[in-house]
């Protein structure tokens, strides 16, 4: 079935392809969504539709199962006949719908001679529409050749499954004993060091303790010491693998990122992760900041207002992606909450290459739906929905929601709510990120979570 969506997909960018070079391409329709229908909401149901459920052409995704497979099988046709080299899969930690399917797969690599050591590299695979697969990117991440160096990252040579290693799982359960809020699967224990303890590097399948949460993979790094406790040094997203924070490859070998074509001295360093949205970061958000103002300062009849910067991209330019609230200029308009999508060139040049409604205005009036928030936004203003708000959080643990913004509501048997939050994972040096939170409060000052969606 995914298959079949794929090659729809493909079929699909194929023919918009076609199409723009026959005209212009249409302004992007902010209303698209405003003649749906949308189920009536019992008390406390979420209607807000979460983006992201179909495979998204150009986006990174976790895989299922069956994506799993055809990572596994992609793989084998990769790395099959291969000389000097060999590769073991450990996993596939993302997927990307491109005309065929790139695959990131994390694996324990060793060259082809006698004293060779092992080294964790992740490699991206592209498998091809005509059934063929090759290796296009290669990122070493611990490196064979510092394995050598007294203090260094070793890799695990053995099996890899956290039972097969005992003094890493007691390490490992020791650590994560009092981590509430997400629950780390351990995959593999990739590497140790040895310092005064012992530093163990494990990749997990993560899991955020919320309603409806999708798990993710993270690179785990615990440290045991000499009197047996054990606690946890970092966590990391394994998409961020080339962020400056990530410090798994030895600082010998690490390099400045490569500036980009037309990229000038100066401008921020961004290579991290070529055609991965990666959460906006503080020096990043000025060149987003500019970005947006120069892509929706020449609209006329719509006007954008800008509430977050949520995530950048790195393509040839730049794509930063925005929550706003924006209003047709009309009298009678209702505003609405949308997520734009801004593309910089690499001339300088920005525009909106994208609008989807979360919260859509409605072309009339209808008794049930979600409005967006038409006053001030700011949280202070509504104390009842601030109170609903640390009511419905109080006992979510693992991460710190600090409310941003009251998007809109809708009024059922009670109220629900959508709030735009900055949210920060409770671990050594985690990066905010945005969420919108959705929660309910009946007619009894009762208040739930309904839905944590991340931007």
């Amino acid at each position: 079935m995914k298959k079949m969506i794929i090659a729809l997909l493909v079929a699909l960018l194929t023919f918009s392809a076609f199409a723009c070079t026959k005209g212009t391409a249409p302004a992007a329709d902010t209303n698209n969504t405003s003649d749906t229908q949308k189920p009536e909401a019992e008390p406390g149901q979420e209607v807000f539709e979460e983006p992201g459920n179909a495979p998204v052409a150009g986006g990174w995704q976790v895989p299922d199962e069956e994506m799993r497979a055809s990572a596994e099988e992609a793989f084998r046709k990769a790395t099959e006949g291969r000389v000097g080299y060999s590769y073991e899969m450990i996993e596939c930690i993302s997927y990307q719908i491109v005309a065929g399917v790139n695959f990131k797969i994390i694996c324990r690599g060793k060259a082809v001679t006698p004293d060779a050591v092992s080294e964790i590299v992740l490699i991206t695979v592209y498998s091809k529409l005509d059934g063929t697969a090759e290796i296009t990117d290669n990122v070493t991440l611990i490196s064979a050749a510092n394995q050598s160096i007294l203090g260094g990252w070793t890799v695990n040579e053995g099996p890899l499954e956290l039972d097969n290693n005992e003094a890493a799982k007691a390490a490992f359960e020791k650590a994560m004993a009092k981590l509430l809020g997400a629950s780390y699967e351990p995959v593999a224990v990739l590497a140790s060091q040895v310092v005064a303890g012992t530093n163990y590097q494990i990749l997990c399948k993560t899991t955020p303790v919320v309603p409806n949460a999708d798990y993710h993979y993270t690179f785990v790094k615990i440290y045991a010491a000499l009197d047996g406790h054990a606690e946890i040094l970092e966590i990391i997203d394994a998409e961020d693998y080339q962020a400056e924070e990530f410090t798994l490859a030895p600082e010998e070998e690490s390099s400045a990122p490569n500036e980009l074509p037309g990229q000038a001295p100066g401008e921020p360093e961004v290579g991290e992760v070529v055609g991965g949205w990666i959460h906006m970061t503080e020096d990043i958000l000025p060149h987003a900041e500019a970005a947006f103002e120069a892509a929706t300062s020449h609209k006329l009849g719509y006007t954008y207002e800008l509430l977050a910067c949520t995530s950048y991209q790195v393509v040839s330019g730049m794509n930063y992606r925005y929550i706003c609230r924006g209003k047709a200029v009309s009298p009678s308009a209702e505003p609405e909450i949308i997520l734009v999508t801004v593309y910089e060139s690499l001339d300088g040049s920005a525009d909106i290459s994208e609008i989807e409604a979360l919260i859509a205005a409605p072309s009339e009036p209808i008794d049930g739906g979600w409005g967006a928030t038409s006053g001030d936004t700011a949280i202070d203003q509504y104390p009842e929905v601030k109170a609903a708000f640390e009511k419905a959080i109080s006992e979510l643990v693992g991460a710190a929601y600090e409310p941003v913004a009251l998007l809109g509501a809708q009024v059922v048997a009670g109220t629900n709510y959508q709030i735009l939050c900055k949210t920060t994972a409770i671990y050594p040096n985690a990066t905010p990120y945005y969420t919108v939170v959705t929660i309910f409060e009946d007619l009894e000052g009762n208040a739930s979570i309904i839905n944590i969606i991340d931007l």
